[in-house]
């Protein structure tokens, strides 16, 4: 997710998150740390990359993602996956286009 504090530079997926823009361009290098620039939530699971995930915890997550677009007023476009960001990372193991798109409801500004 990217922190309202970013500022728009940085490798072409962190720029390509903060237009919201979709597809990701590829990135190969870890050269801007995403800590910094994004809010990170933790999900477990045994991390192999095909060990399922509980709907009960990819259902919070989601309202998670949604509930913080909501307050900042950005689109799903702005939930990014670890794997998308970071070179060799395989987590989530689940799909992030599915993710989004379970998200997108929840992020109209409510009112």
């Amino acid at each position: 997710m990217v922190a309202p504090t970013t500022r728009a530079w940085g490798p072409l997926v962190l720029q390509a998150k903060i237009e919201e823009r979709s597809p990701l361009p590829l990135h190969r290098q870890a050269t801007t740390d995403g800590n910094a620039r994004f809010y990170g939530l933790e999900l477990v699971n045994r991390g192999t990359g095909t060990d399922p995930w509980p709907e009960t915890q990819l259902d919070a997550a989601v309202r998670w993602a949604a509930a913080l677009c909501r307050r900042h007023g950005w689109t799903e476009r702005s939930v990014i996956g670890h794997k998308e960001w970071q070179p060799g990372k395989i987590d989530p193991a689940f799909v992030m286009d599915g993710f989004r798109t379970r998200a997108a409801s929840g992020c109209t500004p409510i009112g």
